[in-house]
């Protein structure tokens, strides 16, 4: 009996290690068949740049091939590189809030205003953010508007803007009023005059229409100041891998092809 549960863990033992090389030998021939194929790969000259994806797996299995990751560190490691891209930033004053998720879900990043200067050469507002960021190769930053942006007269006249790669400045978002600054102040001045006009009028109709227009001339005046402020959301920012263009030139415009749309440009259709 005891010379039959020796052999039994032996055969146990002996079984389990089988398994583990037969692992080891598996996970050695996936690693070399991965590295085979980014050399032929590279070596074709196919593919210039990796994509994430396979960099990622590609590092993965070199790390756990190591003994560096365990599995489920490998799992973890996995859908942090895969899921996510790390940025790094420098806020130049800590108080101000780095870009956040308004929800679980959303697509783009609130960006906060540091403080707010008026360019009045050009006529517009120049919100600083105060941060500086350094993309991961083959990524850019795109800022949008926020969709409460609507209910102002104010937009991004830059709109998508872009931050490539290589920039290190500061991010500024730029708005400028759909109404001109300089009109305000000139209705403004003939609402003064207005109202001078006003305590002479003994028109009753013609007295309401101009309390109207000086109504009307109030509203425009009241709008001429940034909607935003110091810590307010201003907009929004995205960051999305690139793609680089290469250019397959062509000798004739039949080697494009034929669709039904053909050269139809911005209002072809009438509607």
């Amino acid at each position: 009996m005891l010379i039959y549960l020796v052999e039994r863990k032996l055969l146990y033992i002996e079984i389990k290690y089988m398994f583990v090389i037969t692992k080891k030998c598996h996970i050695l021939v996936i690693t070399s068949l991965v590295l085979q194929l980014i050399a032929l790969i590279i070596n074709l000259k196919t593919i210039i740049i990796m994509s994430k994806l396979s960099k990622a797996i590609a590092n993965a299995i070199i790390e756990f091939n190591a003994g560096l990751l365990t599995q489920d560190e490998l799992y973890q490691k996995l859908e942090r590189d895969i899921d996510n891209v790390s940025v790094k930033v420098w806020r130049e004053d800590k108080s101000v809030p780095l870009p956040t998720y308004g929800k679980e879900g959303d697509a783009c990043c609130d960006v906060y205003a540091k403080n707010i200067d008026y360019d009045s050469d050009k006529d517009r507002f120049i919100i600083h953010t105060g941060l500086h960021f350094a993309l991961p190769d083959e990524y850019e930053m795109e800022l949008r508007p926020r969709s409460s942006n609507t209910k102002t007269d104010y937009y991004l006249p830059n709109s998508p803007g872009t931050l490539d790669w290589g920039y290190r400045g500061e991010l500024l978002v730029i708005f400028k009023n759909r109404t001109s600054r300089q009109l305000i102040r000139i209705i403004s001045t003939f609402g003064n005059a207005f109202n001078d006009i006003v305590t002479r009028v003994k028109h009753e109709n013609a007295y309401n229409s101009i309390i109207c227009a000086r109504q009307e001339f109030n509203k425009l005046i009241e709008k001429e100041g940034c909607p935003y402020k110091v810590g307010d959301r201003v907009c929004q920012l995205l960051v999305r891998r690139r793609e680089k263009i290469t250019w397959d030139e062509v000798e004739t415009l039949e080697e494009l092809g034929t669709t039904e749309r053909g050269a139809g440009g911005f209002g072809h259709t009438g509607k």
